[in-house]
Order: structure tokens, then sequence, then C-alpha cells
């Protein structure tokens, strides 16, 4: 593609990412500086109150021990759901307002019916020996499974089936995603809620086929696949494509003592703050003009991880020259891992 395509491709990014700067930080209609200013400080100290407490979190809090779960033909044949416990942490209680509160009380309800995790399968060879699991982006539920029919049926021509996992706050196609919530508590219990289901699903589907599956996993949902290779979940390999190293990557350029006091609350889950425990091989995914999931980002994931870096030149949303790398790298690491 031209200069100019390129331009295109990351001014589409640019234009993206500062929608979603106003979508989070939409001001109050008519609010006096004085107002304004009250309330910044009103956020910072209940941000700092919340990096407290959540540093009292245990690992076991943080990561409960996933349930052994046995998939059946009845069951695997469409969709999996779990009844995911919405995280209940009694130090953070006191931190929540009355519409917050409200809120907690619907997302636990849902979590508590099983609604918020999925797993569909949508690639199925007639003879599987092993699986990979797709976790997506934003807004990526519903365009993941037309996204990944060629590489499903790529990978079904080697024996293996393809699983989409989907994201807390996903679930319904029609709806904007409820995740990442506004408030950060939320989004920490919804990360923990999503990597616990995440991890049992893998554990699952290593207990099925016999060999640990591969994962890989988009954008936001990189979060919760860098995360699992701190843990001791089984993996064959890891596959970051244009990953978010961090809720609080947002924050980075505009606000970052905004952005340091996010990562003091996301440290507990975020890979950047952890060890990698896995020995499966882990490649990452950049794109060199991406401004919504910066190189930055990337770079720091592939450092602190010891991570295979691979570059094309495109952006975000017009990722030119993504798709043959990722195409390339998944069957190599398929050829390579495979059972």
């Amino acid at each position: 593609m031209t200069g100019l395509g390129l331009s295109l491709a990351s001014g589409l990014d640019a234009l993206a990412a500062r929608s979603l700067a106003w979508h989070w930080r939409r001001p109050a209609r008519a609010a006096s500086a004085q107002a304004l200013a009250s309330r910044e400080l009103h956020l910072a100290t209940r941000l700092s109150r919340l990096a407290e407490q959540v540093a009292q979190l245990s690992e076991a809090e943080l990561f409960p021990e996933p349930r052994l779960l046995t998939l059946t033909n009845a069951d695997s044949s469409a969709r999996l759901c779990w009844s995911v416990p919405w995280p209940r942490w009694p130090a953070l209680d006191n931190v929540h307002s009355p519409a917050s509160a409200q809120l907690t009380r619907r997302l636990r309800s849902l979590a508590e019916q099983g609604c918020p995790q999925l797993a569909v399968r949508f690639g199925r060879p007639a003879q599987a020996r092993g699986a990979v699991v797709v976790v997506h982006g934003w807004l990526g539920a519903s365009a993941a499974r037309l996204q990944w029919q060629r590489p499903a049926a790529a990978l079904a021509a080697l024996g293996l089936e393809s699983w989409l996992f989907t994201l807390p706050g996903h679930a319904h196609p029609l709806r904007w995603p409820e995740f990442p919530y506004r408030r950060p508590e939320h989004n920490l219990r919804a990360l923990v809620a999503g990597i616990h289901a995440l991890r049992e699903l893998l554990g699952a589907l290593t207990q099925r086929h016999g060999v640990e599956p591969g994962l890989v996993a988009t954008s936001l949902g990189a979060v919760f696949g860098a995360a699992v290779a701190t843990t001791g979940t089984p993996l064959r390999w890891l596959l970051l494509d244009r990953p978010l190293d961090s809720l609080a990557r947002p924050w980075q350029q505009r606000e970052s003592e905004r952005a340091a006091q996010l990562e003091a609350i996301y440290g507990g889950v975020n890979a950047c703050s952890r060890r990698r425990v896995t020995d499966a091989p882990l490649v990452v995914l950049a794109g060199e003009r991406d401004q919504l999931a910066p190189l930055a980002g990337a770079e720091r994931l592939t450092a602190h991880l010891g991570a295979q870096l691979r570059l094309f030149p495109g952006g975000h949303l017009c990722p030119v020259g993504h798709a043959p790398l990722l195409r390339d790298e998944l069957t190599r690491l398929t050829r390579e891992r495979c059972c």
C-alpha cells in the first residue's frame, strides 16, 4: 500500500482514539471550572483509596483455582455457558456509591446466571486432535466469527478445532458492550471473572484432547490472554495480536497521574506487573502505526514476557499487512507445536 494509504490507516486510528477518549470522559454540561476541579479532586482521592484496598487482595482472590470442567459432544457442539461468580471483596464494598452498588448487584446477578462468559465452537475438523481458543477485542464478539472463518478452516485442516471466547459484557451481539466500565473496581472484577473463565476453558480443552490448546488474543482480549501466561494454565502457544498491554493504556498519553493510579489498581492481574510462568512460545503482532493499542505497549509486553515481536506496517482498525503475517505465524506455531 502507498504512503497515503498508510497515513489514512494511521488517521483512522487517531480519530477512533479521540472518539473513545471523549466517550470515557464526557465533561458535565455547563459545569463551572470550580465544579470540574472539585470532581477531579474527588476522583483522584477515590482512585488512590481504591488502589490501597486492591493492594490488600491476595493472589487467591485475584486468581481463584479453576474448576475442572468436562466437555461432552452434546455441550460442545455449539456453545458453553459458565456460572462465574462476580468477585466479592469486602475490602472494596465501602468504595461504592449507591449507583455503583446497584450496578454491582445487577452484574453479580448476571454472573450467577452464567450469562457474561460464553465459548462458541466455530471450527470443527472431522477428527480433532487439538484446539485453538480465540479471544476477541472490544466490539469484536460478532465480527470475530466472520474474521476467523478462513483461519479456522486452515486450522481444521491441521486437525485443530477453533473456539471463540466471549469477553465479559460482550455476550449480546446487538448491544453496546458494558465492559470496560467507567468504574475501575468493576473493570477489575470483570478481569478476574473473565480470566478465571478463560482458564477453565483452556483446562477443559486440555482434558478433552490430551494436549494443551493454542491461544490467540486480540486487542482488549490480549489483557486476558497475557494474564493467562502468568498462571499455571496449560498452553501450547500464545499469540497476542495488536495487544493492549493494560486497561490504563488509553490514559497514558493524556493523564499520566491518572494512568499511574489505574496501573496500581489493575496491577494485580496485569501481565506486565507479574512474572511469566508458562514455557510455551509467545508471539506478539503489532502495527507500526497503531494508535489504539500503540507499539510502545506491544514492546512493553514483549520485553516483560520474553516474547517474539512481529511487526506489520498498518494500524489497528486498518491493519495493512496484518493478514499474511497472522496466517504465517499461525501456520508456523501450529506446525511446530502441533500434537
